[in-house]
């Protein structure tokens, strides 16, 4: 039997016009909570205080990479981690046991970590890498798959195990939020031969709202003599609009550096550069009682890029707050208004030559 060959391909333009009125992709940044990513399950080493060390190092360094977004660089050689006291960077430690995915009858030791996010992120700005925070857009990726005599159909979790493993365990690594919509579990109905034409994109959009997802990529594979896996196509989120080409040697090579491609652009857009922190104010309205003001303070908390919140004044539910951030103001403004909380208005230089952000808190409806 010859080896399958395989090429994805978007409908780039198509898709770009049939986003125009559906709400699921905003002309604003959204993101949700993904506190997993602070959490890593790596194979155990040797059961010895230095074998433990040699694990909890390298899962240390899986979630430095998904917190700084950084696969495709290398992580600075001096990186300033206290081996002797790794614990320091951990909050839970455990070992589990479960049968190898490859070999059901052998036992395979994994070590589960749980970092604390603040030491994490206090490492990573000190090696001067950037900071993505752990609120992420959730991505819908539809893939289509079109056999050599079958139908067009979504991916069969079953039939496409290579390709659905390549995805979803790569996205784990990176620390991407993703969903990936199968033919033989949901949507049913997208599974009829208009898939093959422009008709494709405006189900497949609308059923991207089901998943409660914040940005989407589909993806059509389909038999080629061009390369064993050729990978072009688009990502939609709030305003980005990527398309990519990519060759690869293998089907779990295209899938990963699919998720690759989602991951770095996602992480170029929202990720700080860590730098010397300065002053942002922010003028918000609507915080009217004591418990918005605790709700709206820890809000901005929350974010890995917030050193400090400190109230300047107040009149009536106008709160001035000043803010110590590495992050660009106008990032800044993006960043916090994409949980839906807190909605930009206006933007304006003080006299001293310092932004002034107008807010409005919505966190309390």
């Amino acid at each position: 039997m010859r080896p399958r060959r395989f090429r994805i391909a978007f409908g780039a333009t198509v898709l770009a016009l049939a986003v125009a009125p559906l709400s699921v992709i905003a002309r604003v940044d959204r993101v949700a909570l993904a506190d997993w990513i602070y959490t890593v399950e790596v194979a155990a080493g040797e059961h010895t205080s230095e074998g433990t060390k040699t694990t909890a190092v390298h899962a240390l360094g899986s979630v430095i990479q998904r917190v700084s977004g950084t696969r495709d660089r290398p992580l600075p050689s001096d990186l300033d981690v206290d081996r002797e006291n790794i614990d320091r960077y951990f909050t839970r430690t455990s070992f589990v046991s479960r049968p190898d995915a490859s070999a059901p009858d052998e036992i395979e030791r994994y070590m589960s970590i749980e970092l604390d996010p603040s030491a994490i992120v206090e490492l990573v700005r000190k090696s001067s890498l950037p900071v993505w925070s752990a609120k992420r857009p959730v991505v819908v990726l539809w893939l289509v798959v079109e056999g050599e005599a079958g139908p067009v159909r979504l991916a069969d979790k079953r039939i496409d195990e290579v390709l659905w493993l390549a995805v979803t365990r790569r996205a784990r690594e990176r620390g991407l939020p993703l969903v990936v919509p199968l033919g033989d579990v949901e949507d049913r109905s997208l599974r009829v031969p208009e898939l093959a034409r422009a008709g494709l994109w405006i189900p497949i959009l609308e059923a991207t709202q089901r998943h409660s997802g914040h940005a989407v990529a589909v993806a059509r594979f389909s038999e080629t003599a061009e390369a064993p896996c050729l990978a072009t196509g688009t990502f939609l989120y709030a305003e980005i609009h990527v398309p990519f080409k990519l060759t690869e040697s293998s089907l779990q090579r295209c899938g990963n550096r699919l998720v690759d491609s989602l991951a770095n652009a996602l992480a170029e857009r929202q990720a700080v550069e860590s730098r010397q922190t300065a002053s942002v104010d922010l003028e918000v309205s609507g915080v009217g009682t004591a418990l918005a003001f605790s709700n709206l303070i820890s809000y901005l908390r929350q974010w890995e890029f917030v050193d400090r919140a400190e109230v300047l004044r107040v009149q009536g539910d106008v709160f001035v707050i000043r803010v110590a951030t590495a992050a660009p103001p106008r990032k800044l403004e993006r960043l916090l208004g994409s949980e839906g909380l807190l909605r930009p208005t206006t933007a304006a230089l003080t006299a001293d030559h310092e932004y002034l952000l107008h807010m409005h808190w919505l966190g309390d409806r």
